[in-house]
This record gives structure tokens, C-alpha cells and sequence, in this order.
């Protein structure tokens, strides 16, 4: 049992059985547990105006909120084999980012499983300082981006160093996936600096008739495609078996 822990932890598994069962696995289960909680929403759930931690909020949707729990959950310990499976094949062209992103993808993914927990399977965080879910939320958001983007660097590195990709190649799939976190930013920053009297996003700015690609729920969800995008991009990618052990198997051999 402690060997196959260990094993899980490090990420040491056939790429088969990541992109052809984990993965898709993962994105059913996760896609319907997401929609239980939305289906239990009171009044409706708006994904274009409503941010997803609502979806968690027991005191705001309590028939579904434990739902919202579970995926979140859930996509945290099921995400933890990504952080050495990536590590393990990128690591020779770019071991301290590798190594960066990984520890900060699990971090995130620790701080991620704790907001899942937050406010239906364990008393409130925010009972121990103000704001301390919130917080939780941020650093976990925070740390699985840089943890994405840390290995996506140093995967545009192999695919240049390695594969000889064209410098082309790689802007056009980096910008793929880009595009909801540019445009999370553009809009935030546009709020900011453009003087309104909007406030927070809310199901009233559909009412208001507020463009959606202002909303920052928006782009939220767009930017959870993103990453999702990222680590698949990544895993089809990336070389089946780590180049250290693909160099031992040919010398053995």
C-alpha cells in the first residue's frame, strides 16, 4: 500500500493511463458533480454572472453546496500525480522551473483541497481569522497557475530544445490556452481604471445588461478550462517514459 501511495504521489505512471482513463475519468465525474451543485441552486445559477465559489457556499446554496465540495475535492487528489508526473520529464531541460512548478502546483492543490472542505465537512475557516477562506482560495487559484504556467514554460523549452518546434508553433499553442486569462485581466483592469458604479459581479449585472466580457465569473470559468487545457496539452505531448529511464532502457538493452 505505501509503494502504491508513493507511486501515486510521485506521478511514476504509464501516459496511457493518464490521458486515456485518469483524465477523462476526472472530467465526467468533476462536469457532473458541477452540475448537481448548479442544478440545486436557489433561483438558478448563472455561470456567466455567478463567480464559483457561490457553488460552495453553503449558506448560499445548501442543497448543492456539498456537491460543489466534492469536485473541488476531488480534482485536487486526483490532480497530485500530475505534479511528478511532469517534473519527471522535464526536469533535464529545465530542472529548477520543473522543480518550481511542481511544489507550487502541490501547494495549490493542497490549499485547493482545503477550501473544498471549508464550510461543509469542516467548520468555517474564516471562525479562525476574517477572510481566511478567501485567502485560501486566492493562494490555491495562485499557486496552481503558477504551478501550470512553470511547467508550460518548460515544456515550450523541450519542444524548442528537443523537438525542434518552431518559435511560431509555440506562441500559436501558447496562445490558445492564454486567451481566458488575458482576458480575465483586460477586464478587471478595465473596471478598475474606468470609473463605474458596478461593484462586485452578481446576477443583477445580467439585469443591467452589463456585456458578459466584463464579468469576471466569466472568464473564471473560462480560465479553469484553461489550466485543464494546459496540463492536457502538456500530458498528450510530453514523452511517454521519462528521458532518464528511456536513456537506462536503451543502454540496458
Amino acid at each position: 500500500m505505501t509503494r502504491l501511495i508513493l507511486s501515486y504521489l510521485r506521478g511514476d505512471w504509464p501516459k496511457w493511463l493518464l490521458v486515456g482513463v485518469w483524465g477523462p475519468v476526472l472530467s465526467l465525474v468533476v462536469a457532473w458533480l458541477f452540475a448537481a451543485s448548479a442544478a440545486r441552486f436557489p433561483g438558478g445559477y448563472d455561470w456567466r454572472y455567478d463567480v464559483m465559489c457561490r457553488l460552495g457556499y453553503s449558506w448560499v446554496n445548501p442543497e448543492g453546496s456539498v456537491y460543489w465540495s466534492l469536485a473541488l475535492c476531488l480534482v485536487c487528489v486526483m490532480g497530485l500525480p500530475c505534479c511528478g508526473y511532469f517534473r519527471l520529464r522535464l526536469e533535464h531541460v529545465s530542472p529548477r522551473l520543473s522543480a518550481f512548478a511542481s511544489r507550487s502546483l502541490l501547494a495549490g492543490l493542497a490549499a485547493g483541497f482545503l477550501v473544498g472542505l471549508d464550510g461543509v465537512f469542516l467548520p468555517r475557516l474564516d471562525g479562525l481569522m476574517p477572510k481566511l477562506h478567501e485567502v485560501t482560495a486566492t493562494f490555491a487559484f495562485a499557486a496552481i497557475f503558477f504551478g501550470v504556467i512553470g511547467f508550460w514554460f518548460a515544456m515550450m523549452n523541450w519542444l524548442r530544445s528537443v523537438q525542434h518546434w518552431s518559435i511560431g508553433a509555440c506562441v500559436l499553442l501558447s496562445l490558445l490556452v492564454a486567451v481566458p486569462f488575458t482576458g480575465a485581466m483586460v477586464s478587471q483592469a478595465y473596471l478598475f481604471f474606468v470609473p463605474n458604479n458596478l461593484g462586485w459581479v452578481g446576477p443583477g449585472w445580467a439585469e443591467l445588461g452589463i456585456p458578459v466580457y466584463l464579468s469576471f465569473a466569466f472568464w473564471e470559468w473560462l480560465a479553469i478550462a484553461g489550466i485543464y487545457l494546459c496540463l492536457y496539452f502538456m500530458a498528450l505531448l510530453l514523452p511517454p517514459t521519462p528521458p532518464h529511464l528511456a536513456a537506462h532502457g536503451s543502454a540496458a538493452s
